[in-house]
Parts: C-alpha cells; structure tokens; sequence
C-alpha cells in the first residue's frame, strides 16, 4: 500500500466474521453520531459512545490505546483472549519509539496514522504467543475522538486466521511481530 492510498472499504471485505462484526460496531456508532445531531456532517465516534458491553462475543479480542504523546500510546485494554492465546498481557504499558522492538515501530506508525488522518485500517499480521507460536491475524482498527473532539484513542480487534507454525529460535516481547498488509479504511468523517 502506497503512503497516501485510501480506499473504501466496507466491513464485509474483512475475512473474519469478528472483524467484520466490529468493523460494524465502529461505524453504527459514527451513524448515531450524526443522527444525533440531524443536518451535521459525520463526526467521529467519542470514546464514551463506544461500549464494549454492547459487543460480548468480541470484548474479549479488543484492545483500546490512548495516545498520550504524539509518539507515544499507553494500552489501556487488552482483552482476556489474548492471554488465552499465551500473548503477554501489556495493559498499562507504553507504546514509544524509544522500543526498540522492530514489530513495534510499526505498530505505532500505524496507530499513529489511525488519528492523524484519521483513518480505520484492515490489516493483517503475524502474532506470536510467549511460546514462539505464529498465528496469521485480522486485525481492524478505528479511532475514537475524546470528548473534545479530537482523535485521542485507537481500538481494534484482533482475530486469529490460521496457526503458522512456531519459532522456537525467535521470541518478542510484542505480540503483533509482522503487518503482512495494511489497507486504509475512509471512515466518511468530515
């Protein structure tokens, strides 16, 4: 994907029936936003207005970050399947060019990009568990405006495709070690 490549995507281009499902989430809360405010332009949803109790069957699979420095981003959730998958829980960890982790870099490139397009985006990575377990994933990520306004929060879920194999040899202290592809998401907010 090109730096500046935005496509259209509609939520049922993820594979995953999870990806998919919060990907419609996201955006029946984008839909509220304007119809609670008839004649606006869309606007993007606030983090108030996202409750993960509305959504059960993926709360498990949910990450929320807040962006707490231009480069840095602190992981405020991570949901219980990712332990279950033997990925180590980071909630309350820092996300900031000062890893020196190479999956981490672009992780924050990307999740530094969700809010200063701001933008959604599909993509799809390697995760590897705390065992060496690769596993192909979906993930679909949106931003989430503060009550101000302002782009200040990423969400996404992340949903296993398939098991790759183990790499015993390798470990990271990151999950998400490889974006394989990245396709951005116009989310129609202006």
């Amino acid at each position: 994907m090109q730096e500046n490549e935005t496509i259209n995507l509609e939520p049922e281009t993820f594979v995953s029936p999870k990806t998919k499902a919060f990907a419609d989430y996201w955006f029946s809360l984008k839909e509220k936003t304007r119809a609670d405010k008839p004649g606006a332009a869309a606007h993007m949803p606030v983090r108030a207005a996202f409750d993960p109790i509305a959504i059960p069957s993926l709360l498990s699979d949910i990450v929320l970050l807040e962006r707490t420095r231009p480069d840095a981003f602190l992981l405020r959730l991570q949901g219980t399947a990712f332990i279950e998958r033997g990925v180590m829980d980071r909630t309350g960890t820092t996300l900031s060019p000062d890893e020196t982790q190479p999956g981490r870099q672009q992780i924050l490139n990307a999740m530094t990009r969700i809010l200063n397009t701001p933008c959604g985006l599909r993509l799809v990575g390697v995760e590897q568990n705390m065992d060496g377990k690769n596993s192909l994933v979906e993930v679909a990520v949106f931003p989430l405006a503060n009550n101000e306004g302002k782009p200040t929060f990423v969400v996404a879920l992340v949903s296993t495709l398939e098991t790759l194999g183990y790499r015993e040899d390798v470990h990271f202290k990151d999950s998400l070690v490889e974006i394989r592809e990245a396709v951005e998401i116009d989310l129609g907010l202006t």
